[in-house]
């Protein structure tokens, strides 16, 4: 879970170079020596506003060790959060916030539609903040738990963000004479909804009931497929803690159930870990094909240790075998 510093250190570089930093004159009380941020979050539509803020400890991120805030997806009780930053040695008023992965990052054909300064997506799967400077900025979450594929996972790889979080980063102008040089500081959120499966490569499911083969295996073959689940609810208590069998605060179950089921895609069908007709996979998501080309054809399951009965068009796959 922890942050790549060096890309880390050159995308934000890269988004604040895209961003127009005004008024980094610097008056006379200001140094602009060891400028730093930090954040303080605060909920801004929970029954006691300005108070309840859940972390998680059990995420170590720099640069504030167990810095996770929880949320639930936007339009719900505690779905939107203020955050405050905190300079030293540097106007606050000079502070520029953004979210990763950062949206649109699959077109630039697709224009943001939102109307937020600056633009975000209606309804973008980071969600979305309402300020574009300022030492305050109302952070809306999602309106779902955020899956990432394409750009927008490569991304989130290379700056460490976990399948289900957003990262939110507030950076300050350093240098009045050098408008690239920044002090940033990010915080992870966590949004939690209930178990969300993801598979990479899935089976499309457009048009309606497509199961064109996502790849083609020859018999002992052995794919590795990605995937997982993301955005269990953490229990935020010790009495709900030992009520789900968790012996820590803000523990989650996002643990995966790996299948195998014979075509066409069924529930009841599906064996956990496979057999030795249908080929075989491990709970990391390693496939082996049979020694023998079986009929039907297989298909991959991922779905969710608490509900195993989830299934949507991103947690299963079609495979061929020759």
């Amino acid at each position: 879970m922890k942050l790549c510093f060096k890309t880390f250190a050159i995308a934000l570089t890269a988004v604040a170079a895209a961003y127009s930093l005004i008024g980094c004159a610097a008056p006379a009380s200001f140094s602009y020596q060891n400028v730093s941020l930090s954040l303080a979050a605060a909920c801004a539509d929970c029954i006691n506003s300005g108070i309840i803020v859940f972390y998680n400890p059990a995420y170590p991120q720099p640069p504030n060790p167990g810095s996770v805030v929880l949320m639930p997806p936007g339009g719900g009780q505690g779905g939107n959060t203020v955050f405050t930053a905190t300079v030293v040695n540097a106007p606050s008023t000079n502070v520029t916030w953004a979210l990763f992965p950062q949206p649109n990052l699959a077109s630039i054909t697709n224009p943001p539609t939102g109307t937020t300064v600056p633009v975000t997506e209606s309804g973008s799967s980071v969600g979305i903040i309402n300020a574009s400077s300022g030492a305050t900025a109302l952070y809306s979450a999602p309106s779902s738990v955020p899956i990432y594929s394409g750009a927008a996972l490569l991304q989130a790889q290379a700056l460490g963000i976990p399948q289900g979080d957003v990262l939110l980063v507030a950076s300050v102008p350093s240098n009045p004479n050098d408008p690239t040089s920044v002090a940033t500081i990010g915080q992870l959120i966590q949004i939690f909804t209930g178990p969300v499966p993801y598979l990479t490569p899935h089976t499309n499911t457009q048009p309606a009931g497509l199961i064109t083969p996502v790849l083609t295996l020859a018999r002992n073959a052995s794919y590795q497929f990605t995937g997982g689940v993301a955005g269990a609810a953490p229990c935020t208590s010790t009495v709900v803690c030992a009520t789900q069998g968790f012996t820590a605060l803000y523990s989650t179950d996002n643990l995966p159930l790996w299948e195998v089921c014979p075509a066409p895609f069924a529930l009841t069908t599906c064996v956990v870990g496979g057999n030795p007709v249908l080929g075989s996979i491990s709970q990391t998501g390693l496939y082996t094909a049979p020694a023998a080309i079986p009929n039907p054809q297989p298909v991959i399951l991922v779905t969710s240790h608490l509900s195993p009965t989830i299934t949507n068009q991103n947690n299963y796959a079609y495979i061929a075998i020759n």
